[in-house]
């Protein structure tokens, strides 16, 4: 059903408010990015496609896992609800007193379980990692889990850092928060230099296997660098809001045994999410060849690019507004806002997942082949980078669906299929893997991704009380068409392109400038003639607002 003019003001006016703090996670999001590729090439270029950058992966996946789930995670999801009602009921005050609790307290107890996994990590038999991943992989998961172990104090500070952005969101600040990961970027940046410079000047071996390992650890002491930047980072702008954390003795207050008790529920279902990325990276270690687990990092390390530019700054900017809506029992604005969000999500995220697609070989040629990272494994990467693009819609409506959900009151239903999908993510990699290698894991993820959506959908739409004109996935289907326009004409454009130009990466930046350009073009040329709803919301991300 169409949607009436009055209707469209009325939505745009009341909730659409949060997308033009999404519009200060986007700008903060794409530096972040951008710095984020060019960690990520520099650290191919140094490390290439091997033993350690696969080793170097999969540890910093352990203390990233933990990071999404009680920081980013459960633990911030929990704690943005209790803490917005404290706000509107006792005012900042009594919020500073809230945040230091929660932090405090679940400070010391992040503190403890880093502790237990650096004693598990250093025991782990060699038996068991043998039978797990095969005796050919015994030294790249001896390596693994020596990254690990010096990389578990991040997650402690990490989590915590988690728990300010979510103060600092819930007063309305998004730009001190959204830049933080610019900051891990830029020391990861200043990491891989000197691990550059190390193997060219203090190194009588530059091609040695005892480098690489050497120059892993340089990254992992940069992360560690990065961690504590980005803690002292929130502090001055938490006390300038009346905020400032201070630690307190850890005590089970009632606030804090509120967001203990919301996290319960919240820790298996985003757990769930968590588990498949362990999983994927361990059945890529135990399946592929050496340097598979970096071409599927990279893979999806570029899909997240437009992920994070869209559907993460949507979700972290409309998160606080549905809190508050669900606060207030307004049904309705809780039901209209959620529409809004995954229905301009979908109208950029499908365009970004179809260009990504057709321009993965100049984007990855471009990026990441040279030094250590040879053409064998710029496909590879390619391939992964294919699969992964086709769950781009569905990963950030997940994203938005599940916070919904939340705002809602119902925690259950992410737990219930988050659990259930693990086991068909599993079973999808096993099943895949065999055949289509780096590309069958891919796919495994974003086929995973468009059964949580659809399901979180179905089991949302009741529980919202959706009217019928809030029109939700359906709603987003216009935003097909102009997603495949600017597909056809990228693909003629690259095509044309990779016959005229010569070889080299300065091609390649002109087939991807080139066809960045002209898609984006086509696309708001067609979108605003066929989503001007959603258009008019894209656009207003991007103009002055008083």
């Amino acid at each position: 059903m169409a949607i009436e003019a009055p209707k469209v003001e009325r939505t745009t006016s009341v909730h659409g408010g949060f997308l033009r703090s999404a519009r200060t996670v986007s700008v903060l999001t794409l530096l972040s990015r951008v710095l984020g590729m060019l960690r990520d090439a520099a650290t191919a270029y140094v490390l290439g496609a091997g033993v350690v950058n696969d080793a170097l992966t999969w540890a910093w996946t352990i203390p990233n896992a933990f990071r999404r789930l009680f920081g980013e995670g459960a633990l911030s999801s929990a704690f943005l609800p209790v803490l917005t009602r404290e706000l509107q009921q006792n005012g900042r005050e009594g919020a500073r007193r809230v945040a230091n609790e929660v932090v405090s307290t679940f400070g010391v107890f992040l503190i403890g379980l880093a502790a237990l996994l650096v004693l598990a990590a250093g025991f782990v038999p060699d038996g068991a990692l043998v039978w797990a991943f095969g005796d050919d992989k015994l030294v790249k998961m001896q390596l693994a889990l020596g990254y690990v172990q010096f990389l578990l104090p991040y997650l402690v500070v990490v989590c915590l850092i988690a728990q300010f952005m979510a103060v600092l969101h819930a007063l309305d600040e998004f730009g001190v928060p959204a830049f933080s990961p610019v900051i891990l970027n830029t020391v990861w940046l200043a990491g891989i230099g000197l691990a550059a410079w190390w193997g060219h000047w203090g190194s009588p071996d530059t091609a040695s296997e005892a480098l690489r390992v050497t120059q892993g650890f340089f990254v992992v002491g940069a992360i560690l660098v990065a961690s504590v930047a980005q803690f002292a980072w929130h502090l001055r702008p938490m006390a300038k809001l009346g905020v400032g954390f201070r630690f307190v003795r850890p005590r089970r207050s009632p606030e804090v045994r509120r967001v203990a008790a919301l996290m319960g529920p919240m820790l298996l279902g985003l757990g769930a999410a968590q588990i498949n990325i362990v999983a994927d990276r361990s059945i890529a270690i135990a399946s592929l060849p050496d340097g598979g687990t970096t071409h599927l990092y990279y893979g999806l390390r570029l899909m997240q690019f437009p992920l994070g530019m869209v559907s993460v700054a949507l979700a972290t900017a409309v998160y606080p507004s549905l809190a508050r809506m669900a606060a207030t029992h307004d049904r309705h604005g809780l039901a209209a806002t959620t529409s809004l969000a995954l229905r301009t999500n979908l109208l950029i995220a499908l365009p970004a997942a179809a260009g990504l697609a057709v321009l993965a070989s100049p984007i990855v040629r471009l990026l990441f082949l040279g030094g250590q990272f040879g053409e064998p494994s710029a496909l590879l990467t390619e391939r992964a980078l294919v699969g992964y693009t086709l769950g781009v819609p569905f990963a950030g409506s997940v994203m938005l669906l599940t916070r919904a959900s939340y705002a809602a009151g119902d925690v259950r239903l992410p737990v219930r299929i988050g659990v259930v999908m693990v086991f068909v993510n599993i079973g999808l990699d096993l099943l895949l893997v065999g055949p289509l290698q780096e590309l069958g894991l891919a796919l495994a993820t974003s086929i995973t991704s468009l059964l949580t959506a659809a399901w979180l959908l179905y089991g949302l739409r009741a529980r919202l009380e959706l009217s019928p004109d809030e029109r939700l996935l359906v709603g987003g289907l216009p935003a097909l068409l102009p997603a495949a326009v600017m597909a056809l004409v990228v693909v003629g454009l690259d095509a044309a392109l990779a016959t005229l130009l010569p070889a080299g990466r300065l091609a390649m930046g002109a087939r991807v400038a080139a066809g960045v350009g002209a898609g984006a073009l086509v696309f708001a040329f067609v979108a605003a003639r066929t989503c001007p709803v959603e258009w008019h919301e894209v656009a207003a991300l991007w103009k002055r607002r008083r």
